[in-house]
C-alpha cells in the first residue's frame, strides 16, 4: 500500500521508511518466538538485525528495479533455486511454492521489462517483491541451518546501500555506456 501512494504521489523518506518498518515488523512477528538465528546475541538484539536486514533488502529491490532485467532476474534466481529445494524435501512445500509463484510472476513480467523497459514495477510491486524474497531467505534460514549463512549474506551484504542508487556501480556503469543486458546478467 505504501508503493502504491508513493507511486502516485511521492511519499518523503522519513515516513516511507517508517511504513516499511512497520510492515516488516509485522511479518517478523510472525515468526514463532522460539525461533533463533543467532543464540549468541539477545533475542530483541537479533530481532532488530532481522529487522534492519529486511529494510536494507526490501529497498535493495526497488533500486534494482531502474535496470530493465534486473529484478526480474535477480528475482527469478530465488524462484528457481527454491523450486529444486522445495522438490528435495529441504523447505517446506508452502514456502516452496511461495518462491516457484515468485518465480512465475518474474517470467511473466520479463519481456515488458526487457532492454529498453517499457514497464517497470515501481515502488508498488518492488516492495512487496523485496519483502517476499526477504522473507523466502528467512524461512531458508529457519527450515535448513545449512542456509543460514546464505540468508544472512544475502540480507546483510552489499555495497554502498546507504547512498541513493544514482551512485551505485550499476547505475555509474549504465551511465559510462555499459548495456541493460551485460548489467542484468552480472547482477
Amino acid at each position: 500500500m505504501v508503493g502504491g501512494i508513493d507511486d502516485v504521489r511521492p511519499l518523503p523518506v522519513a515516513p516511507r521508511l517508517v511504513l516499511q518498518m512497520l510492515a516488516i515488523t509485522v511479518a517478523i512477528a510472525a515468526l514463532p518466538t522460539d525461533v533463533r538465528f543467532v543464540a549468541s546475541i539477545p533475542w530483541w538484539a537479533e530481532r532488530l538485525c532481522l529487522l534492519v536486514g529486511l529494510v536494507w533488502f526490501v529497498n535493495l529491490v526497488n533500486f534494482m528495479d531502474g535496470i530493465d532485467w534486473m529484478t526480474v532476474a535477480e528475482s527469478g534466481a530465488g524462484g528457481r533455486e527454491r523450486g529444486p529445494a522445495g522438490a528435495a524435501g529441504n523447505v517446506s512445500a508452502s514456502i516452496d511454492d511461495l518462491a516457484v509463484a515468485l518465480l512465475g510472476a518474474m517470467l511473466g513480467f520479463a519481456p515488458f521489462n526487457k532492454p529498453v523497459a517499457r514497464l517497470f514495477l515501481g515502488d508498488v510491486g518492488s516492495l512487496p517483491i523485496g519483502l517476499l524474497l526477504g522473507w523466502l531467505l528467512v524461512q531458508l534460514a529457519r527450515q535448513r541451518p545449512a542456509g543460514r549463512g546464505l540468508a544472512a549474506a544475502a540480507l546483510l551484504c552489499g555495497g554502498r546501500h546507504r547512498h541513493p542508487h544514482s551512485s551505485d556501480r550499476g547505475q555509474r556503469d549504465l551511465l559510462a555506456g555499459a548495456s541493460q543486458p551485460f548489467l542484468s546478467a552480472r547482477g
